[in-house]
């Protein structure tokens, strides 16, 4: 496995330990401060299928989860054979727009980049976790992109207990004013709301959930699997009595999804 560090001024290889050990990263993996600059973590599998998957940790648009949501994740999938990229997306208080023109701007200088020309027409999947699930919606549902692979589709979207709709009682209140602002209304939040961004375009989608989340409550995700059913998009539920939230690939046997998930994503 080798691990490149993607970013708009080169890449560099590192090994897996020198991520693990990032100064930038506190004891518990998570990436605080001021994040304004997008960076792609790519892990490149020793036996490659055709599946690249971009992976969005949570942190409620304040910080990133980049182990337990990010590198635990990536290292799982690359193992199977996977591309996967680790997505370190910046984020600028009450302005999500530049905060996705810059991922963009990134993907869009990895698809032209000579070293990984074609990746674009691979099996391209997306998954996020809480906020990052969010984030990951807005993307697959290509919002606020206005150049560049404008018809760029995704194989599959995974949103892992994640945040769905800002536009009501079950938002997150914190993540929406991270997006709009102190002062925002209700069009905007809906706009934003990935159960309304839900049409023929939306990929394949697999929905992980726990029914005794208090940090994110359930009733994000079954909205969002209503407008899945609504329009008719084939889809995957994964759903745990019990986990509460942010436990990334899982701390007990009885919280275990990839296995599930990556069988799925490989059904055509």
């Amino acid at each position: 496995m080798n691990v490149v560090i993607y970013q708009e001024s080169g890449e560099k290889s590192v090994c897996e330990s020198e991520l693990i050990e990032d100064r930038s990263l506190d004891q518990n993996g998570i990436l605080r401060g001021r994040i304004e600059e997008a960076k792609f973590y790519i892990y490149h599998p020793n036996n490659p299928t055709t599946d690249v998957i971009f992976i969005f940790p949570g942190g409620g648009y304040s910080k990133l989860s980049m182990i337990k949501e990010g590198m635990d994740i990536a290292v799982d999938l690359c193992n199977r054979g996977a591309m996967s990229v680790v997505v370190q997306y910046p984020i600028y208080y009450g302005d999500y727009q530049r905060m996705l023109s810059q991922f963009y701007a990134l993907q869009s200088k990895l698809f032209y980049d000579p070293l990984y020309r074609g990746i674009e027409q691979k099996n391209l999947h997306i998954i996020g976790f809480s906020a990052g699930g969010h984030f990951a919606s807005m993307v697959a549902h290509h919002v606020g992109r206005a150049y560049g692979f404008g018809s760029l589709c995704y194989s599959t979207l995974g949103i892992c207990y994640s945040v769905v709709s800002l536009s009501d009682t079950c938002r997150d209140v914190g993540c929406t004013k991270a997006l709009l602002g102190e002062s925002f209304d209700a069009e905007q939040a809906r706009n934003i709301s990935v159960e309304y961004l839900v049409g023929p375009k939306t990929p394949r989608s697999f929905v992980m959930y726990t029914e005794d989340d208090r940090r994110i409550l359930p009733e994000n995700s079954k909205r969002y699997i209503t407008s899945l059913k609504e329009n008719d998009i084939d889809h995957m539920v994964k759903v745990f009595e019990v986990g509460g939230h942010g436990f990334g690939l899982g701390y007990s046997d009885s919280l275990k999804w990839v296995d599930g998930y990556w069988q799925w994503i490989n059904i055509l």
